[in-house]
């Protein structure tokens, strides 16, 4: 049987340095390894904009109102009964409001152990309910998290040569359509379309001619307008049921100027109606064109890079389809090349540390063979942290990159 090997005592007395210089086969082989993880480390880090956990979580619910109210009755009667709503959510932080001219913003900031996630579907459900009690015609809503790692990953301007409904069905189903099968794209805004919306052109003289009272003809307009169910109907004994529903819902210009006000008298009488253009939420120009303004956003876990890469590519095949002449793409902003941009900048500048620390070494040391010994030992740390990193769930981002070029320095 062979003797154990033994260290000798001097080796112990050096400490855990002395083991590695008296093993340098272990050492180089350990050494090996650990450059092996860390370059796999990095390579798999995903990359971020910014780290999450960099601000606290907060969810925004955003109440876009077309009718013409002033912001008081936006705030009375939209706003507070969502805020009133949101407030019976256990794990509240503070819930703040707003309204303005056209929309009405409710904020609600979370506590540090509540999930984001759970805490998006209940304020999505709360809305749905307060839903019920806004007036006729605010029928929508958006909500979206922020913290470190929500912003959005492009901001873009689509550039068209006309503005109405062809391009307004274009931009809708082709484009949308297309940059939301891009994988690792979650959803995309469109702001700036046009809708169509029906206008009533009351004649005064001939409503007083009629003896017709103003507030008489708009609740008739107003309540005729509906469709609800009245109930259910059996068959056969009761084997049979059927859902009733009546639908009292206008279908065009036609039926709503055929309204009864009174007997002889319909409303195309009284008034003129017509279908006209309306502007959704904005309207913008560039350079000449009509412009609609989108807003990407990445799905959860997605590389803004890889995302970025395949979205350019996205938009090059839209601007080459011959369903879309004169459409064309401005970027405002773009994640991913940000992302690139900024780490090729912090990789230079790391770089430049590095040979500036060498330098200051050398000057002082004057030995050429400890000044590379701790040349190498400056990459061998960084794989490590690479390393921890991606083992410990991080990502490389504008912050890690920073810490990493003033550890080098």
């Amino acid at each position: 049987m062979n003797d154990p090997i033994r260290l000798p005592p001097e080796t112990f007395r050096r400490g855990i340095i002395g083991v590695f210089v008296d093993r340098p086969v272990t050492t180089l082989m350990l050494t090996l390894a650990i450059m092996v993880i860390g370059v796999l480390g990095f390579t798999k880090l995903p990359l971020r904009f910014l780290p999450g956990g960099m601000s606290e979580n907060q969810i925004n619910v955003w109440i876009p109102v077309r009718q013409d109210q002033s912001p008081q009755e936006i705030q009375e009667k939209i706003v507070e009964p969502l805020a009133e709503s949101i407030r019976t959510i256990p794990g509240l932080k503070q819930l703040r409001t707003r309204a303005g001219t056209g929309s009405g913003w409710v904020s609600a900031r979370l506590d540090e152990g509540m999930d984001p996630g759970l805490a998006s579907a209940e304020i999505r459900d709360r809305a749905q309910r307060a839903m019920l009690k806004w007036p006729a015609g605010v029928d929508r809503y958006f909500t979206w998290k922020e913290d470190g790692g929500s912003a959005p990953l492009a901001f873009l301007q689509f550039l068209t040569p006309s503005q109405g409904p062809e391009w307004n069905h274009k931009l809708d189903q082709i484009v949308r359509t297309r940059l939301e099968s891009v994988d690792g794209v979650g959803r995309i805004d469109l702001w700036g379309l046009m809708d169509e919306s029906i206008r009533i052109w009351f004649d005064h003289d001939k409503i007083d001619a009629h003896h017709l009272d103003f507030a008489t003809v708009m609740r008739k307009v107003r309540t005729d307008n509906f469709a609800m169910p009245v109930g259910e109907l059996e068959v056969e004994g009761g084997q049979k049921s059927f859902l009733v529903r009546v639908d009292s819902k206008f279908r065009g210009t036609q039926d709503i100027a055929q309204l009864p006000i009174e007997p002889g008298i319909v409303l195309g009488d009284i008034a003129t109606i017509e279908r006209r253009p309306e502007v959704r939420d904005e309207l913008s120009r560039f350079d000449g064109n009509y412009t609609c303004t989108a807003v990407v956003r990445a799905a959860a876990d997605a590389n803004p890079v890889a995302t970025s890469d395949a979205l350019h590519a996205a938009m090059r095949e839209l601007e080459a389809d011959s369903r879309l002449t004169g459409f064309r793409a401005r970027w405002l902003f773009d994640q991913g090349q940000f992302i690139r941009d900024g780490l090729g900048n912090l990789v230079e500048t790391a770089i430049e540390g590095g040979v500036l620390a060498l330098l200051v070494l050398w000057f002082f040391l004057r030995n050429w063979p400890m000044t590379i010994l701790i040349a190498l030992s400056i990459p061998l740390t960084l794989l490590v942290a690479g390393a921890q990193l991606y083992f410990s769930g991080g990502s490389l981002d504008i912050c890690t990159m920073c810490g990493m070029t003033l550890a080098v320095g």
